[in-house]
């Protein structure tokens, strides 16, 4: 949720005719890759640099925490999964997250479908 939060942002202060905010997951026999991309102003390498290095900033303005990337990047940490980051000003940016599928990363859950379409863990 917070990168979708962070593209939204980026796409309100973006000059395109038609802002959009791309989700993909592919799945593999051994991972899920999710892949967010919106069309907004892109990241500037400088931010760019600091946002790998894991530096929490906010472009945001202030008060505002800008801790949707770092969020996300510790919880992915957490399952031990990777996220990267591709940008390019004027064309947008790519958030690409990999998750393992593995009993050993989220032990043997069992997942029901509900029929209003959410997701519980038991």
């Amino acid at each position: 949720m917070n990168l979708i939060a962070n593209a939204s942002d980026a796409l309100s202060k973006s000059e395109t005719d038609q802002p959009k905010v791309t989700i993909k997951i592919i799945e593999t026999d051994d991972k899920a890759i999710i892949s967010l991309q919106d069309n907004g102003p892109g990241i500037k390498s400088e931010v760019l640099a600091l946002i790998r290095k894991g530096i929490k900033i906010s472009t945001k303005g202030k008060g505002r925490k800008g801790s949707g990337v770092s969020a996300a990047t510790k919880i992915v940490n957490q399952c031990k999964g990777t996220i990267s980051i591709e940008s390019e000003i004027g064309a947008g940016a790519t958030f690409t997250v990999e998750l393992f599928k593995s009993k050993e990363v989220f032990g043997d859950p069992k997942i029901e479908i509900q029929l209003d379409d959410s997701i519980e863990f038991f």
